[in-house]
């Protein structure tokens, strides 16, 4: 028992005390007894670590948010084709077809079609497994990615052509491509953001949600610890611990939750992704391969290899400045799979033909249903997996697609 409690009931019993002197006693208890602040200090101290431990957690994610850079030198040495060659292959397509004054429609569907996502990765970083680059310091790979993004939208757009042409002609070396850039971005509008620098959401429901909301549920959490602390101090309510208790179980769920979307910036990040998100949707991918992939614009695409005979086209559509997994279209035993998306915020119309690995198509013809029966072809090299973008006249258009190999046989 405490000891002031205990002198003051012997005190009253022997009859010492005054009315006067029962009073002053009292204020004496009440001043020493010790507020609740240490507690409090304790709950909000408690709260602050759990923050930054599953910070710390969200942040070294390493399937999530790190690029695998393992074997990084066997990848460039073993790739295929050269950066400085692809690079100034585009740079050619382009001032060609600003040479006679404008860009046709089967120009303009010509030079869209081609992905130039892989080719800008490789100049950014260095690793690809598609193009040997040169040693780049980081600003300068991103120069010519984004003289690769600022060619493709102003044939996208194209405006004072002429004016555009007289500067750019004499650009004819790999180290002058950046030379393009202040060129081009007095005509285009839209800014490039690197795929370096593109936002890398947490792989935890937390940590996307808003700023404001994180801080209102560490107040939150503050509030419900403090009281559960007190309650459970103080006159014990079971009932209303309880009830603290379910809040503290929904909060900390919240916290560890992890997140229900699955994010590609980068090639290593768009497998680990179309695997997960797959999955999720009640697809098997345990054996997936990766085969290829491509962006245009605010669609991202991986080409997966599920076994012999079925692949997937996994798509990831742009939300800010991150690709968020959104569909999955299968195939069995065909050559390749169609889809047809709008492309861009401003709903340009686009049809999209992935190419799987071994296919026997070199020609792809196209007729759409005008006054005119517009057709248009493009080729593609047998065998190799590819991903094409024909980004279509107009919204309502109608069209049929035939497919023929080397010999000018159709593919059915």
């Amino acid at each position: 028992m405490d000891p002031i409690k205990q002198a003051m009931r012997e005190a009253y019993k022997e009859g010492r005390f005054s009315a006067a002197k029962k009073v002053e006693t009292r204020a004496k208890m009440k001043k020493n007894e010790k507020p609740f602040v240490p507690a409090f200090i304790t709950v909000l101290l408690a709260a602050a670590i759990l923050f930054f431990v599953f910070l710390n957690m969200a942040e070294n994610n390493p399937k999530q948010l790190v690029m695998d850079t393992s074997g990084e030198h066997s990848m460039a040495e073993k790739a295929p084709y050269d950066a400085v060659v692809a690079l100034m292959e585009r740079t050619v397509q382009f001032q060609e077809i600003l040479a006679d004054g404008e860009v046709t429609q089967k120009e303009r569907m010509d030079y869209l079609q081609k992905n130039d996502w892989l080719l800008q990765l490789a100049l950014e970083t260095g690793i690809s497994r598609l193009y040997h680059t040169p040693a780049l310091l980081p600003e300068e790979g991103i120069q010519d990615a984004t003289a690769l993004f600022l060619m493709r939208e102003f044939i996208y757009q194209p405006k004072n052509i002429d004016q555009v042409y007289e500067k750019v002609r004499g650009i004819n070396s790999f180290r002058a491509v950046p030379n393009i850039v202040p060129i081009l971005e007095e005509q285009v509008l839209l800014d490039y953001l690197p795929s370096t620098k593109e936002e890398v959401p947490s792989d935890r429901y937390f940590f996307q949600l808003s700023i404001g909301l994180q801080i209102l549920f560490f107040v939150c959490l503050a509030v419900i610890l403090y009281w559960t602390v007190k309650n459970w101090l103080g006159r014990r309510n079971w009932l209303f611990i309880i009830i603290q208790v379910i809040i503290l179980v929904v909060l900390i769920n919240i916290l560890i939750k992890p997140s229900e979307h699955y994010f590609a910036h980068d090639e290593t990040t768009l497998f680990a992704s179309s695997v997960k998100g797959m999955e999720q949707h009640g697809f098997k991918a345990d054996n997936a391969t990766f085969v290829t992939s491509a962006t245009f614009d605010s669609q991202r695409l991986a080409l997966l290899q599920l076994d012999a005979k079925t692949h997937a086209l996994v798509s990831f559509q742009k939300y800010g400045e991150t690709y968020r997994f959104s569909a999955v279209e299968m195939m069995n035993e065909e050559e390749v799979i169609v889809s047809f998306t709008h492309i861009r915020n401003d709903g340009q119309p686009a049809y999209l033909l992935a190419f799987t690995e071994g296919h026997q198509i070199a020609k792809v013809k196209i007729i759409m249903h005008e006054r005119q029966q517009a057709k248009y072809e493009f080729e593609v090299e047998p065998g190799q997996a590819d991903i094409r973008a024909v980004y279509l006249p107009h919204r309502d258009i109608s069209f049929d697609v035939y497919f023929y190999d080397m010999n000018g046989n159709e593919v059915q």
